[in-house]
């Protein structure tokens, strides 16, 4: 499993996780074999593409199965959701803190919506 998480700048899985899915610097991508993390990614955000759709396509050209977020617009999530790219909210802190609570099922439902 791929999970990507929107990071405030690279820095893998001591990034800290970016509140705003679209605002994002980059996309953390954490490889998940048995449980465990296998490895990580660091995906910059398109420069200039600012129109809807690139990142939910960049995501998935990229294999991610998952996206955990603090929020995101609807919009967002319903591309990502169409694309069968679950979208699990409640990320907060650093991306590893985030994967860890994904992991262990602490995080759950939907993003906080934004706009």
């Amino acid at each position: 499993m791929r999970i990507a998480v929107p990071s405030k700048k690279p820095g893998g899985l001591k990034s800290e996780v970016e509140p705003h899915f679209g605002r994002a610097a980059c996309y953390t991508l954490v490889d998940i074999e048995d449980g465990r993390i296998k490895d990580v990614a660091v995906v910059q955000q398109p420069q200039g593409e600012h129109r809807p759709g690139v990142v939910p396509r960049l995501l998935k050209r990229h294999g991610v199965d998952v996206v955990l977020v603090y929020g995101m617009g609807p919009r967002a999530a319903q591309m990502l959701e169409a694309m069968g790219i679950k979208v699990v909210g409640g990320a907060m802190g650093l991306v590893e803190d985030a994967v860890h609570g994904f992991l262990s099922g602490s995080l759950s439902g939907g993003p906080k919506r934004l706009k």
